[in-house]
């Protein structure tokens, strides 16, 4: 992979954080879908304004990068999952704004430009407490009391997910992030030196 970009635009504006990458463009995405029906020109509802905001920043700034020649390099804060949330539909999604499908220009690219990279961790356990940490405020609610009141079970099946990519003609690295660790390594610096 050559020069690279984390093209992430100004999400402070409406109170996310820089560290929050592409939570903004998920939440978007999955308000869009969500409200599909009521997305009519008279329809007025200011989180609407703000999915349009996203989805028109996002868009702009994968554009300008791979103008540059440089590719994209996006990571999804949520796990992609294989069940009725919708996750096929997200895919599908973020398909629509990458450069080559821009209804403004015509730019080369196409999925053969994609690679997925899923972090699969062998321990179920280990696995679902890392959800818990990343999407749960876990100080204030315990790991036994999120997982009964989670429908996220799917998203620990690293084989689904990516069985969803690879249906749209997606490459996919799976990264056994246990694997990883185990080698006394830094997964970020894992896959900047090993895949990126």
């Amino acid at each position: 992979l050559g020069p690279w970009s984390w093209s992430v635009p100004d999400i402070e504006k409406y109170n996310y954080t820089r560290d929050q990458g592409f939570d903004p463009l998920v939440d978007s995405m999955t308000y869009g879908l969500a409200h599909k029906l009521e997305m009519g020109p008279r329809f007025q509802d200011p989180q609407r304004e703000v999915a349009d905001y996203f989805l028109k920043e996002y868009r702009a700034a994968f554009i300008a990068e791979w103008m540059k020649d440089k590719n994209i390099l996006v990571g999804l804060p949520l796990s992609i999952t294989t069940n009725d949330q919708g996750g096929d539909k997200i895919i599908e999604s973020l398909m629509g704004v990458l450069p080559w499908n821009s209804p403004q220009f015509i730019l080369p690219g196409s999925t053969d430009d994609i690679t997925a990279l899923i972090c699969y961790r062998p321990s179920r356990l280990k696995h679902l407490v890392s959800l818990w940490r990343t999407i749960a405020d876990h100080e204030k609610i315990s790991f036994s009391k999120w997982l009964l009141s989670t429908n996220r079970i799917n998203d620990i099946d690293a084989l689904g997910i990516a069985e969803e990519f690879l249906k749209r003609g997606v490459s996919v690295i799976i990264v056994d992030v246990e694997d990883v660790s185990k080698n006394h390594l830094d997964l970020s610096h894992y896959i900047s030196c090993n895949i990126l």
